[in-house]
């Protein structure tokens, strides 16, 4: 049965170049391979996919079914990334900054468990903060994942039902809207929730959730705020939370004596590098939702 929602996830978190690193701008942007066979990386031009009379086929698309999965978030603060390891892989494997054999050396000089800790399937147990959904396309930020990790509370109900939703409405969709339009991919994502992606809605639409999701609990995950205290209000660019959100999880609390990760998110030294730390492509510098 179609479950009527009062919140939709694109109402939520804009699923479009926001954060699709690479899915905007005209530059190349290197991605590292998380799949069977080692770490690597390859190239992707974000040129249009054609339909077989050559027009650009931009027209709708429709969910497809999902393997069940369930959505478990990661601990927070894990401590199996230096910022610098972040900082290196994030700029030469997932940015476009690099090439292949400096991407390889940035995942080879961190820890073993470094890059696996940041990056996986859409159905990767516990959930990563960055997801591949496909091969062909760039990584995904895990918004659940950020939330639960930033109230470090990896049952958190809310957060695991937003990343249960977020999770199963990108693997439904991705695949199928490949070369489509941002409102095509927008409108498939509502079409999944409830239809093909029935697990963890009800939490999703509920009175807690919703007032969770739009108030202050998780913070920069859903608002996309710059959490530095001389931030101005201003919002976080791609690279800044992708840097972020990969911290959380992986990396260590900055401001371990302020208590959960909300707390040290608000701190001056928890936003990671700057913008203007070499991330010169724009869709480093594209903000995030």
């Amino acid at each position: 049965m179609k479950v009527r929602r009062a919140l939709s996830l694109s109402a939520l978190v804009l699923a479009t170049c926001a954060l699709m690193v690479g899915a905007c701008g005209d530059g190349e942007t290197v991605y590292i391979y998380v799949e069977a066979g080692g770490p690597g990386a390859n190239k992707r031009d974000g040129t249009a996919i054609l339909d077989d009379s050559g027009e650009d086929d931009l027209g709708s698309c429709d969910p497809v079914a999902v393997p069940d999965f369930t959505f478990i978030a990661p601990p927070a603060y894990q401590k199996l990334c230096s910022d610098q390891d972040l900082n290196s892989i994030l700029l030469n494997c997932v940015f476009g900054e690099g090439t292949q054999a400096t991407c390889d050396a940035a995942i080879e000089a961190a820890p073993d468990n470094c890059l696996e800790c940041m990056a996986g399937a859409f159905d990767s147990n516990p959930a990563r903060p960055l997801v591949r959904y496909i091969q062909e396309s760039p990584f995904y930020a895990s918004t659940g994942t950020c939330m639960a990790n930033i109230v470090n509370d990896p049952n958190d109900e809310c957060g695991n039902a937003f990343g249960q939703v977020e999770t199963c409405a990108y693997a439904a969709c991705i695949p199928a809207c490949v070369g489509k339009t941002d409102d095509a991919k927008s409108a498939c994502y509502d079409k999944a929730i409830g239809s093909v992606c029935t697990k963890g809605v009800q939490a999703f639409d509920s009175a807690k959730c919703r007032a969770a999701y739009t108030g202050k609990t998780y913070g920069f995950c859903i608002s996309g705020d710059n959490p530095k205290r001389d931030a101005g209000g201003k919002k976080l660019n791609n690279l800044e939370y992708y840097t972020l959100v990969t911290q959380l999880a992986c990396g260590s609390n900055p401001n371990p004596d302020a208590g959960a990760p909300v707390d040290a998110g608000k701190d001056g030294d928890a936003a990671g590098p700057d913008a203007d730390a070499g991330a010169a492509d724009a869709d480093a510098d594209a903000p995030p939702p």
